[in-house]
């Protein structure tokens, strides 16, 4: 995997992860760093003076928040100086980018990427909570995989919501009158810079006018309604693998058993993996 360390048998960063989040967990139930009278939620920043830190410089074991008397964790940006960039190839959507990067103990090493316009994709609920699903061919695993309605932002800056909503007329000739942001993710971002947001869109109908025109894979693409709970059941049963797919029908379910649809994200909500103007 592109930016991975080599690992030998030694190898324990995991675990050591793991012990600090459960150093964070023991904290927090002893009150360290939660709000109180007097007392605003903080950050704490959990590290150890020995052990990961000396072998993994820079490492973090875990940021957390008290928020309402719960830990919270979240990412964060954060740029690594860079010393020299190419571009080896371009594509016609796509590039792949080298970069030099300043590693935290000071040695500098290439990292290859997949530089991507960005996605959006869309999970697409009727009344009787069947989603719509695509099988369509994908040739770098050679597999048909069936999916969520989904393709590129087009232009650098493109409303996300504008070019879902495009999406999903061009490739299901269905229309949304409701809209809500389920989940943004990164595909892979250990060798792509590909950011995806994946929209829930209810209150379904027929959209009007001729269908869009289709072509190459898209011309041999199957339409088909599949009850939200037979798509959960397939993803955990490991025969449904597209991410989109997978992500969203787990996020809707997991949005049903906690504060609800209606605590969604607004359609519009900011996105700073693709900044956007409304």
């Amino acid at each position: 995997m592109p930016g991975a360390r080599a690992r030998g048998p030694g190898f324990r960063g995991p675990r050591l992860a793991f012990r600090g989040l459960r150093l964070a967990y023991r904290a927090g139930r002893a009150g360290l760093g939660r709000p109180g009278p007097g007392r605003p939620a903080q950050a704490i920043r959990w590290s150890r003076g020995t052990g990961i830190h000396d072998r993994y410089p820079g490492f973090r074991l875990c940021a957390a928040v008290w928020e309402d008397g719960f830990m919270t964790i979240e990412d964060a940006p954060e740029e690594w100086r860079v010393t020299a960039t190419s571009t080896p190839f371009r594509g016609n959507k796509t590039s792949v980018r080298t970069d030099d990067v300043v590693m935290p103990d000071g040695s500098v090493h290439a990292r290859d990427y997949q530089v991507h316009p960005g996605s959006v994709a869309i999970l697409a609920l009727d009344d009787a909570d069947r989603v719509i699903v695509l099988r369509q061919y994908r040739h770098p695993v050679r597999q048909k995989l069936w999916e969520i309605p989904a393709g590129l932002l087009d232009v650098p800056g493109e409303n996300p919501l504008h070019a879902a909503q495009r999406e999903l007329y061009e490739e299901a000739h269905v229309k949304a009158e409701d809209w809500r942001v389920l989940v943004d993710v990164y595909t892979t971002p250990g060798g792509c810079d590909e950011a995806v947001r994946v929209f829930l869109a209810r209150d379904l109908s027929e959209a009007e006018g001729e269908r869009f025109a289709v072509a190459e894979e898209e011309a041999d693409m199957e339409l088909a309604r599949v009850d939200l709970a037979d798509l959960v059941r397939g993803v955990l049963a490991g025969e449904l693998h597209n991410n989109c797919l997978a992500v969203g029908v787990l996020a809707l379910t997991a949005a049903r058993a906690g504060d609800g649809i209606e605590a969604l994200r607004p359609a519009e909500a900011p996105w700073p993996a693709r900044p956007f103007e409304s």
